[in-house]
């Protein structure tokens, strides 16, 4: 687990979720496809962050994961009450909800270059 800031505010069980994908940012990795009659084979993804910044500045996240045949995950709202100050604080929280899942040392290793710091941040 990575140290991360969030910001928890009181989650309203009525409230919305953000259904506009063209202010979602999407990051997905690995997927597979569910077998049945050809018609209704579909892709699913493995694991999904989604981000996005609330009306107010901070950055709100959502996960979705396909861990050893079991699913878990929300979609990126302010109804979760969890909120962060920057993009990468966003990101790092929600990293480390995929990392709690216990997922395999591919999607461990995917986590950890997402939250790496930038090569000139390791130099300043």
């Amino acid at each position: 687990m990575r140290p991360v800031e969030i910001i928890h505010k009181p989650v309203d069980p009525c409230g919305h979720v953000l259904l506009d994908d063209s202010l979602i940012e999407h990051i997905e990795f690995g997927s597979h496809t569910l077998n049945g009659p050809s018609r209704h084979k579909r892709v699913v993804l493995d694991i999904t962050i989604e981000l996005a910044q609330h009306r107010d500045g901070l950055w709100m996240w959502g996960t979705s994961s396909m861990i050893r045949g079991g699913y878990s995950g929300y979609r990126v709202g302010a109804k979760w009450g969890k909120f962060a100050r920057t993009r990468e604080d966003a990101l790092t929280a929600a990293s480390n909800e995929i990392e709690a899942r216990n997922p395999p040392p591919a999607v461990l290793a995917w986590l950890d270059s997402l939250c790496a710091p930038d090569q000139l941040e390791l130099f300043a």
